[in-house]
């Protein structure tokens, strides 16, 4: 695991990291026996071996928190410096090495999968920037949820993790409007 937690830090890669690292405990034969039950050894004596399969599989859950934790603090910053440039300009960069090295000192990188953040400015004067999300696959920007029964509209829960952005007066008309039927 701790294997793990230098290579994502190395390559930048949390998806591939998290990977092999899952492949790797399954490879051991660690897995989780206890089924979801509270207290899963009836007679109440401690099994240590239940306990330390369940400490070593909450180390990936772990990853994928940090993860998370560095692809929105990578979003922020990047957002902010995408904001002073186009105070600075008066319109946003073409690509985000515009920003280098005045608003950011390198290239901002995606976490998930170690490759530049996604960018590009929207002909209304917007911009759309994003994270390919955990499923480590680009899917063009899409915010939609990516388990499509999914209500909820928290930007992490989308198939691509898109920076949020206010919406306009009309998405929140055709919100409402979708809502009300």
């Amino acid at each position: 695991m701790i294997d793990s937690a230098r290579r994502a830090r190395t390559n930048g890669n949390f998806h591939e990291s998290i990977k092999a690292a899952e492949a790797e405990f399954k490879g051991l034969g660690i897995q989780d026996s206890w089924k979801g039950e509270e207290f899963p050894n009836p007679s109440g004596d401690v099994d240590i071996r239940t306990m330390f399969s369940k400490s070593i599989l909450s180390l990936p859950s772990f990853l994928k928190k940090v993860m998370n934790v560095e692809v929105s603090r990578q979003l922020i910053v990047t957002a902010i410096a995408l904001q002073r440039y186009n105070l600075a300009h008066g319109t946003y960069p073409v690509d985000l090495t515009a920003l280098v090295p005045q608003f950011l000192p390198n290239l901002p990188s995606d976490p998930v999968d170690g490759k530049p953040l996604r960018y590009r400015p929207n002909a209304d004067g917007t911009f759309l920037l994003y994270s390919v999300g955990e499923d480590g696959e680009d899917n063009s920007g899409d915010p939609k949820p990516a388990k499509p029964e999914s209500k909820s509209f928290y930007w992490r829960n989308g198939r691509d993790w898109v920076w949020p952005q206010p919406a306009s007066p009309q998405e929140v008309a055709d919100y409402y409007q979708r809502e009300l039927k």
